[in-house]
């Protein structure tokens, strides 16, 4: 593997940072993984048997450290662990011809586990962000779990992937030829490591993940577009709504004030009506008593000597005069009762203007919310338009993208193959 680890490295300038290797067994391949120098190792054996010797090797190397756990795609997952009396064959996918292949092999013990889930181990180990990391797969046959459980931010901080497969032995799900990993370009179809191991490459395609998140970017930039447009989309309905609350008001209060202003006309007519009635009776009144007072001095120059009479006549005058005083009194009143409805009248008057004048410029308003919301439906129109085109445009380039992945996996192959024809 150290080989083919030098290979890799030769095409980039960054240092070898840190190697993460899942089913690690004894560290046969730790000596050609530090002839890499990498910053940091981290190892990883679920066979406490092969763990023990695996500890036993990297004591004196401060740089490397190991764990000993099953290495599980989630958490909160129990998996069936298969286990042999030869451990170097323990794993979590089933076995489908060991028994043939590998007569002399026994299966102990098939029990459920609950491990660490390699998102939380991942997590766990230091990995630098400027060099070259490296994740090493050997898990037999549960290669696809582990790869389709890892976050995508996690598994974009290594720069190559490395799944070692059993060339010997079939396991239910193992990988093979045709596996791709999202983000990755396979480097390598496979590489015999030795009789028993086959080993596929794969490097992170940096120009797939920007693609990737700009097309995240773009298809947020959309989402926010169309929830603006919902949000204008219910603004209208709501102006609408608002629109037509406000002509029914108006319509309402048209109707209400035309029948007020028709009822204080009304009320104002019988008012002056009864007010000619009063007058008419006033003169008619003063016809009557200047013939009584005329009649009344005649009679006291005749009958001087008749006090008495007299006396009657100036009680009747005066009671005249208390009748006349008491008309003049109605008369006062029904003239200020005149005053007071002409002033309502008035005051009638210019309520009613006032809100004529408002309810023109509701009109006038309404009107103009429409144009703005028929213009407002003309940009809505066109930024969805802008966002359609857009989108296309998305898709034209995630297909240029996918033909330019093809053509660098092909260009690879074309590279290994004239450097394999060339060792050779």
């Amino acid at each position: 593997m150290s080989l083919e680890l030098t290979k890799l490295l030769s095409n980039t300038n960054k240092s070898l940072g840190t190697i993460l290797h899942v089913g690690a067994g004894t560290g046969a391949n730790l000596q050609e993984l530090q002839r890499a120098k990498p910053r940091a190792i981290t190892l990883v054996e679920s066979s406490r048997a092969l763990f023990t010797q695996l500890s036993k090797k990297i004591k004196k190397h401060q740089h490397i450290i190991a764990f000993n756990d099953w290495i599980v795609s989630s958490e909160d997952q129990t998996e069936k662990a298969h286990i042999f009396d030869n451990p170097r064959y323990n794993s979590l996918a089933a076995p489908l011809d060991i028994d043939v292949k590998l007569p002399n092999i026994t299966l102990k013990d098939i029990s459920e586990i609950e491990g660490r889930s390699i998102n939380e181990l991942i997590q766990s180990i230091k990995l630098y962000e400027k060099d070259v990391n490296i994740l090493i797969l050997s898990v037999l046959g549960y290669e696809r779990q582990l790869i389709d459980s890892i976050n995508e931010e996690l598994i974009e901080k290594f720069e190559y992937i490395v799944i070692e497969c059993s060339s010997k032995i079939s396991y239910k799900g193992q990988w093979n030829s045709e596996a791709e990993i999202e983000s990755f370009v396979r480097i390598n179809t496979s590489c015999k490591e030795n009789s028993d191991t086959l080993v596929y490459y794969f490097q992170i395609n940096h120009s797939y993940i920007n693609a990737k998140r700009e097309l995240g970017l773009i298809t947020q930039e959309l989402r926010s577009s169309n929830n603006k447009i919902l949000e204008l989309e219910d603004a209208i309905t709501e102006l609408e709504a608002t629109k037509k609350s406000l002509i029914s008001e108006f319509e309402e209060y048209k109707t209400t004030s035309t029948a007020d202003v028709a009822a204080l006309n009304s009320t104002l007519q019988d008012t002056l009506k009864q007010l000619d009635e009063l007058k008419t009776e006033k003169n008619e009144f003063q016809v009557k008593l200047k013939p009584l007072i005329t009649e009344v001095e005649h009679f006291k120059g005749q009958h001087q000597n008749s006090s008495k009479w007299a006396k009657n006549l100036e009680a009747e005058r005066d009671e005249l005069l208390k009748i006349q005083e008491l008309n003049e009194s109605e008369l006062s009143t029904l003239k200020k009762d005149l005053n007071t409805i002409e002033t309502s009248h008035q005051d009638a008057k210019v309520r009613l203007n006032k809100q004529e004048r408002a309810l023109e410029l509701t009109v006038k308003s309404n009107l103009r919310l429409e144009e703005e919301n028929r213009e407002l439906r003309e940009a809505i129109k066109e930024k969805v338009s802008q966002e359609t085109n857009l989108t296309k445009l998305v898709g034209q380039l995630f297909g240029a993208l996918k033909e330019t992945t093809k053509a660098l996996e092909i260009s690879n192959s074309k590279s290994n193959s004239s450097s394999g024809d060339s060792n050779e």
